[in-house]
């Protein structure tokens, strides 16, 4: 599978005022921090356009993007600044579909696109997704024109992980040792690797979180540590994503496996969690449709506890069953299950433990607000989450606010909330595994 992810630069469209960005064709300072190795493609016969490169993967791997797609993109580029300057593009996107489909329609397929938005009176999508169809391999093309919607949508990231001491392997050793290490951490220093990396890649985000550190001999001698990362995108400024970018550094500049470091920094190699498993497979009102299908509410009883330890994935035989619970979420009616982490804090296995409040309510009802805030606020994370995961593929886009989590090659919508973790199992993980 190759996956290409790029913008449409137009000079034409540029806005040359100070802190001003055109809606169409120009890139902001924000966005061009997104990653570290970008390309750049232009046509001679496609002048007006120019083609940035963010992700170009073959399989997950990073490739150098193939010429008959960057030469491709910029011939469609080009055909919508033609269409668009001589008004043939409008505010109508169903015209637009129409005129793009019957220009490309032996060369394309998978056609998705945005909203439209205008620029010096010239009209055309926010971006556009779809698969050439070159009979050599799968493939999904995203390009975007507008500046806003490239900020919010890209969902590739890169992090660099700044360590609070050079060698890790120190926190494998007591508190005498420990002590002093982090007493020799020199802030200007600390400053001087990061602004280095800044003048090489200007970067998204600088993110520094605390974690705290236990001696392996004495649990009840601690410190507080400080972690420092570089993030490069939006969708890397997740807590989620952030610790386990560091969890992954720290093993991968170690001699110790995971399990001796669980011991050191819980935080950061633990986690409290829930998973929730829609029951996606149960269906009452049937439809040609995916997002007109309604599910049922009505759980059969004698095989939920299998199906939940299929999908649930923990170590500890019994904690499943033991501690499963079942609900409903608003959205189309849709039954779910959901269990507690073995590493849970508190010895909080149930989901009722956190939302005891939890009712089957409309947003729109009065009867709502009458649980906490705390409570509604993760009522709509949920309701996102399981929108997302409804969709969910392994290529699919996802809100910034949610992370693609892969586990036993199952695919799940994470999200954090009051620094726990939420797993929703995306519906095409159940259908393959079923």
């Amino acid at each position: 599978m190759y996956n290409i992810k790029g913008f449409i630069g137009i000079t034409a469209l540029a806005n040359n005022t100070p802190n001003n960005v055109s809606a169409l064709g120009e890139l902001s300072n924000m966005s061009l921090s997104y990653a570290t190795e970008k390309g750049k493609y232009n046509k001679a016969d496609a002048d007006n356009v120019e083609l940035t490169t963010f992700t170009s993967k073959t399989d997950g791997v990073t490739v150098e993007t193939p010429a008959a797609y960057h030469a491709h993109i910029l011939d469609v580029a080009q055909w919508i600044f033609d269409n668009s300057i001589s008004g043939n593009i409008t505010d109508d996107s169903e015209r637009f579909r129409t005129l793009f489909l019957s220009e490309f329609q032996t060369d394309i397929g998978d056609v998705e696109f945005g909203d439209m938005v205008t620029a010096k009176s010239n009209w055309m999508p926010a971006y556009i997704t779809w698969d050439l169809i070159n009979g050599t391999e799968e493939n999904e093309i995203r390009i975007w024109f507008n500046d806003e919607a490239f900020k919010a949508q890209y969902d590739d990231y890169e992090i660099t992980v700044i360590p609070p001491v050079t060698d890790v392997d120190t926190f494998m050793k007591t508190l005498e040792y420990v002590k002093p290490a982090l007493a020799a951490f020199n802030l200007p220093e600390h400053d001087l690797k990061v602004t280095a990396l800044a003048l090489e890649n200007p970067y998204s985000f600088r993110v520094t979180n605390d974690y705290d550190w236990y001696d392996r001999e004495d649990e009840n001698a601690t410190l507080e540590t400080y972690w420092t990362v570089v993030i490069y995108g939006v969708a890397g400024n997740n807590p989620l994503v952030i610790k386990e970018a560091i969890a992954e550094y720290i093993l991968a500049n170690s001699d110790y496996p995971k399990d001796d470091w669980i011991n050191v920094f819980p935080d950061i190699f633990t986690s409290t969690e829930f998973t929730i498993v829609p029951l996606w497979h149960l269906r009452s009102i049937p439809d040609e449709s995916v997002r007109g299908q309604l599910y049922s509410p009505i759980v059969p009883y004698n095989t939920i506890g299998t199906l939940a330890e299929k999908y649930i994935k923990v170590s500890e035989s019994g904690h499943v069953k033991k501690y499963l619970e079942i609900s409903t979420v608003h959205y189309k009616s849709l039954a779910f299950v959901a269990a507690g982490g073995i590493e849970n804090r508190d010895d909080k296995y149930n989901l009722s433990d956190y939302f005891p409040e939890y009712a089957l309510i409309a947003s729109s009802s009065a009867d709502f607000n009458r649980m906490s805030k705390f409570t509604t606020d993760w009522i709509f994370m949920l309701q996102s989450a399981v929108i997302a995961a409804e969709e969910m593929d392994e290529y699919s886009y996802l809100d910034v606010q949610f992370a693609r989590i892969e586990r036993d090659g199952l695919n799940y919508v994470g999200f954090t909330y009051n620094d726990v973790l939420y797993l929703v199992l995306a519906r095409q993980s159940m259908e393959e595994a079923i």
